[in-house]
Protein backbone atom coordinates (compact mmCIF):
# COMPACT_ATOMS: atom_id res chain seq x y z
CA UNK A 1 0.00 0.00 0.00
CA UNK A 2 1.35 3.51 -0.76
CA UNK A 3 1.61 6.24 1.91
CA UNK A 4 -1.80 7.90 0.98
CA UNK A 5 -3.75 4.30 1.51
CA UNK A 6 -2.26 4.02 4.82
CA UNK A 7 -2.91 6.92 6.28
CA UNK A 8 -6.92 6.76 4.73
CA UNK A 9 -7.06 3.22 6.40
CA UNK A 10 -5.72 4.54 9.59
CA UNK A 11 -7.99 7.58 9.52
CA UNK A 12 -10.60 5.32 8.25
CA UNK A 13 -10.09 3.06 11.47
CA UNK A 14 -9.78 5.53 13.87
CA UNK A 15 -13.16 7.03 12.98
CA UNK A 16 -14.46 2.88 13.24
CA UNK A 17 -13.24 2.87 16.60
CA UNK A 18 -14.14 5.89 17.97
CA UNK A 19 -18.11 4.87 17.37
CA UNK A 20 -17.27 1.46 18.95
CA UNK A 21 -16.30 3.40 21.70
CA UNK A 22 -19.23 5.61 21.98
CA UNK A 23 -21.46 2.92 21.99
CA UNK A 24 -19.98 1.34 24.88
CA UNK A 25 -18.93 -1.32 23.65
CA UNK A 26 -16.67 -3.38 25.86
CA UNK A 27 -14.96 -6.48 23.35
CA UNK A 28 -11.63 -6.31 22.08
CA UNK A 29 -12.38 -5.75 18.00
CA UNK A 30 -9.89 -8.25 16.33
CA UNK A 31 -9.48 -7.38 12.41
CA UNK A 32 -8.99 -9.85 10.00
CA UNK A 33 -6.52 -7.97 7.94
CA UNK A 34 -2.68 -8.46 6.45
CA UNK A 35 -0.49 -8.71 8.98
CA UNK A 36 2.03 -6.38 7.51
CA UNK A 37 -0.23 -3.86 6.54
CA UNK A 38 -2.08 -3.76 9.69
CA UNK A 39 1.66 -2.95 11.43
CA UNK A 40 1.53 -0.08 9.05
CA UNK A 41 -1.51 1.40 10.20
CA UNK A 42 -1.28 1.23 13.72
CA UNK A 43 2.60 1.99 13.88
CA UNK A 44 4.43 5.04 12.23
CA UNK A 45 8.24 6.10 13.02
CA UNK A 46 8.22 3.14 15.44
CA UNK A 47 5.33 4.70 17.77
CA UNK A 48 1.67 3.91 17.77
CA UNK A 49 0.13 6.39 16.09
CA UNK A 50 -3.76 5.86 16.90
CA UNK A 51 -4.76 7.68 20.50
CA UNK A 52 -4.06 5.71 23.56
CA UNK A 53 -8.39 5.01 24.06
CA UNK A 54 -8.89 3.67 21.15
CA UNK A 55 -5.89 1.02 19.94
CA UNK A 56 -6.59 -0.74 23.30
CA UNK A 57 -9.97 -1.89 21.93
CA UNK A 58 -7.85 -3.70 19.44
CA UNK A 59 -7.11 -7.55 19.80
CA UNK A 60 -3.61 -6.93 19.22
CA UNK A 61 -2.92 -10.54 19.22
CA UNK A 62 -1.33 -10.62 15.86
CA UNK A 63 0.66 -7.62 16.17
CA UNK A 64 5.21 -7.50 16.46
CA UNK A 65 6.14 -4.68 18.91
CA UNK A 66 9.71 -5.58 17.22
CA UNK A 67 11.31 -1.90 16.68
CA UNK A 68 8.43 0.04 18.61
CA UNK A 69 9.28 2.98 20.94
CA UNK A 70 7.00 1.74 23.85
CA UNK A 71 8.59 4.01 26.55
CA UNK A 72 5.71 5.96 29.03
CA UNK A 73 3.15 3.59 27.11
CA UNK A 74 0.40 2.36 29.41
CA UNK A 75 -1.01 -0.88 28.35
CA UNK A 76 -3.89 -1.49 30.93
CA UNK A 77 -6.45 -3.03 29.39
CA UNK A 78 -4.72 -3.96 26.28
CA UNK A 79 -5.76 -7.56 24.80
CA UNK A 80 -3.07 -9.95 23.08
CA UNK A 81 0.21 -7.58 23.53
CA UNK A 82 3.52 -9.69 23.75
CA UNK A 83 6.91 -8.16 24.13
CA UNK A 84 10.48 -9.19 23.83
CA UNK A 85 11.95 -6.68 25.78
CA UNK A 86 15.23 -7.36 23.42
CA UNK A 87 13.20 -6.47 20.17
CA UNK A 88 12.09 -3.52 21.06
CA UNK A 89 12.99 -0.26 20.16
CA UNK A 90 16.26 0.81 22.05
CA UNK A 91 15.80 -2.10 24.33
CA UNK A 92 13.97 0.62 26.26
CA UNK A 93 11.02 -0.18 28.61
CA UNK A 94 11.45 3.77 30.73
CA UNK A 95 8.18 4.73 32.59
CA UNK A 96 6.25 1.96 30.38
CA UNK A 97 3.24 0.42 32.55
CA UNK A 98 3.36 -3.50 31.94
CA UNK A 99 -0.52 -4.75 33.07
CA UNK A 100 -2.06 -7.16 30.39
CA UNK A 101 1.20 -7.54 28.51
CA UNK A 102 3.33 -10.62 28.10
CA UNK A 103 7.09 -10.43 28.62
CA UNK A 104 9.16 -12.94 26.88
CA UNK A 105 12.58 -12.73 26.28
CA UNK A 106 15.31 -11.12 28.60
CA UNK A 107 15.49 -8.16 30.32
CA UNK A 108 19.74 -8.00 29.92
CA UNK A 109 20.69 -4.68 28.85
CA UNK A 110 17.45 -3.32 28.93
CA UNK A 111 16.61 0.24 30.55
CA UNK A 112 13.72 -0.27 33.43
CA UNK A 113 13.72 3.51 34.97
CA UNK A 114 10.35 3.41 35.93
CA UNK A 115 9.06 0.86 34.64
CA UNK A 116 5.79 -0.88 35.84
CA UNK A 117 5.36 -4.13 35.96
CA UNK A 118 2.17 -4.65 37.79
CA UNK A 119 0.08 -7.22 36.20
CA UNK A 120 2.33 -7.68 33.42
CA UNK A 121 2.46 -11.55 32.41
CA UNK A 122 5.01 -14.57 31.80
CA UNK A 123 7.83 -15.44 34.00
CA UNK A 124 9.43 -11.99 34.47
CA UNK A 125 13.07 -12.22 35.68
CA UNK A 126 15.25 -9.07 36.42
CA UNK A 127 19.20 -9.38 37.27
CA UNK A 128 19.71 -6.06 38.99
CA UNK A 129 23.24 -6.73 37.44
CA UNK A 130 22.37 -7.08 33.71
CA UNK A 131 19.93 -3.96 33.20
CA UNK A 132 21.14 -0.72 31.99
CA UNK A 133 23.05 0.71 33.78
CA UNK A 134 22.29 -1.04 37.33
CA UNK A 135 19.62 1.03 37.36
CA UNK A 136 16.45 0.52 39.04
CA UNK A 137 14.84 4.23 40.08
CA UNK A 138 11.10 4.18 40.49
CA UNK A 139 10.77 0.52 39.24
CA UNK A 140 7.39 -0.89 39.89
CA UNK A 141 8.84 -5.11 40.64
CA UNK A 142 5.39 -6.66 41.13
CA UNK A 143 5.16 -9.85 39.23
CA UNK A 144 9.33 -10.01 39.00
CA UNK A 145 11.92 -12.81 40.32
CA UNK A 146 14.57 -10.85 41.12
CA UNK A 147 18.03 -13.04 40.47
CA UNK A 148 20.99 -11.32 41.45
CA UNK A 149 22.57 -8.84 43.81
CA UNK A 150 21.75 -5.71 44.36
CA UNK A 151 25.22 -4.20 44.90
CA UNK A 152 25.92 -0.88 42.85
CA UNK A 153 22.25 -0.80 41.80
CA UNK A 154 20.23 2.44 41.83
CA UNK A 155 17.17 1.24 44.07
CA UNK A 156 15.71 4.86 45.10
CA UNK A 157 12.10 5.00 44.62
CA UNK A 158 12.25 1.18 43.57
CA UNK A 159 8.82 -0.24 44.49
CA UNK A 160 9.24 -4.63 45.65
CA UNK A 161 6.23 -4.94 46.72
CA UNK A 162 4.99 -8.59 45.10
CA UNK A 163 8.05 -9.13 43.96
CA UNK A 164 10.16 -12.03 45.16
CA UNK A 165 13.99 -12.90 45.70
CA UNK A 166 15.41 -9.47 46.40
CA UNK A 167 18.42 -9.89 49.27
CA UNK A 168 19.82 -6.56 50.05
CA UNK A 169 22.45 -5.04 51.57
CA UNK A 170 22.19 -1.27 52.42
CA UNK A 171 25.60 -0.81 52.57
CA UNK A 172 26.66 -1.71 48.87
CA UNK A 173 23.42 -0.12 46.86
CA UNK A 174 24.41 2.17 44.79
CA UNK A 175 24.68 5.88 46.88
CA UNK A 176 23.75 3.91 50.05
CA UNK A 177 20.08 5.09 48.80
CA UNK A 178 17.37 3.83 50.07
CA UNK A 179 15.20 7.34 49.61
CA UNK A 180 11.07 6.25 48.85
CA UNK A 181 12.22 2.91 48.71
CA UNK A 182 9.63 0.05 49.14
CA UNK A 183 11.21 -2.64 50.72
CA UNK A 184 8.39 -5.32 50.38
CA UNK A 185 9.53 -9.20 50.19
CA UNK A 186 13.09 -7.99 50.49
CA UNK A 187 15.29 -9.64 53.08
CA UNK A 188 17.82 -7.22 54.73
CA UNK A 189 21.37 -8.42 55.20
CA UNK A 190 23.52 -5.23 56.47
CA UNK A 191 23.67 -2.16 58.81
CA UNK A 192 21.49 1.08 58.00
CA UNK A 193 24.52 3.05 59.07
CA UNK A 194 25.02 5.96 57.02
CA UNK A 195 21.95 5.01 54.70
CA UNK A 196 19.62 7.36 53.33
CA UNK A 197 16.39 6.31 54.59
CA UNK A 198 14.08 9.44 53.49
CA UNK A 199 10.28 7.88 53.45
CA UNK A 200 11.88 4.71 53.24
CA UNK A 201 8.79 1.74 53.80
CA UNK A 202 9.64 -1.11 55.46
CA UNK A 203 6.85 -3.01 55.45
CA UNK A 204 6.65 -6.53 54.67
CA UNK A 205 10.54 -6.45 54.61
CA UNK A 206 13.00 -8.61 56.96
CA UNK A 207 16.12 -8.48 58.86
CA UNK A 208 16.07 -5.10 59.98
CA UNK A 209 16.74 -3.56 63.64
CA UNK A 210 16.45 -0.40 65.05
CA UNK A 211 17.56 1.59 68.09
CA UNK A 212 14.66 3.45 70.01
CA UNK A 213 16.81 6.32 69.02
CA UNK A 214 17.70 5.25 65.55
CA UNK A 215 14.08 4.46 64.96
CA UNK A 216 12.85 8.05 66.13
CA UNK A 217 15.29 9.85 63.81
CA UNK A 218 13.64 7.69 60.99
CA UNK A 219 10.13 8.62 61.87
CA UNK A 220 11.48 12.07 61.52
CA UNK A 221 12.59 11.49 57.99
CA UNK A 222 8.98 9.90 57.04
CA UNK A 223 10.26 6.60 56.69
CA UNK A 224 7.04 3.57 57.63
CA UNK A 225 9.07 1.36 60.19
CA UNK A 226 6.41 -1.49 60.45
CA UNK A 227 7.77 -4.49 60.45
CA UNK A 228 11.61 -3.15 62.12
CA UNK A 229 12.72 -5.38 65.28
CA UNK A 230 13.35 -2.31 67.53
CA UNK A 231 15.29 -2.44 70.27
CA UNK A 232 14.94 -0.16 73.52
CA UNK A 233 18.09 -0.81 75.22
CA UNK A 234 16.56 0.96 78.40
CA UNK A 235 14.20 -1.58 78.91
CA UNK A 236 16.99 -4.54 78.34
CA UNK A 237 18.87 -2.40 81.36
CA UNK A 238 15.95 -2.31 83.65
CA UNK A 239 15.38 -6.18 82.67
CA UNK A 240 19.23 -6.82 83.46
CA UNK A 241 18.77 -4.59 86.71
CA UNK A 242 15.59 -7.00 88.06
CA UNK A 243 17.19 -10.08 87.55
CA UNK A 244 20.52 -8.91 89.62
CA UNK A 245 17.96 -7.36 92.01
CA UNK A 246 16.46 -10.86 92.50
CA UNK A 247 19.51 -12.88 93.08
CA UNK A 248 20.40 -10.08 95.79
CA UNK A 249 17.26 -10.97 97.18
CA UNK A 250 17.45 -15.08 97.32
CA UNK A 251 21.36 -14.73 99.19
Amino acid sequence: MEYDDIEKSREFLIEKLKKYKESGAKNHIKLDIDKEIFQKILFKDHKIVIPDDLWKLLDLSNVSFDGVNIIYTDFTGSKGVVIDPQKIYDKNLRGATLTDVEITGSLDGVIVFATNFTGSKGEVVINPQKVKNKNLFKAKLANVEIKGSLDGVCVREADFRKSKGAIMNPQTVYDKDLRGTKLANVEIKGSLDGVLIKETDFTGSKGITMTFDEAKGAKELGANLTDVKIINYKEIENQITKAFGKQLILR
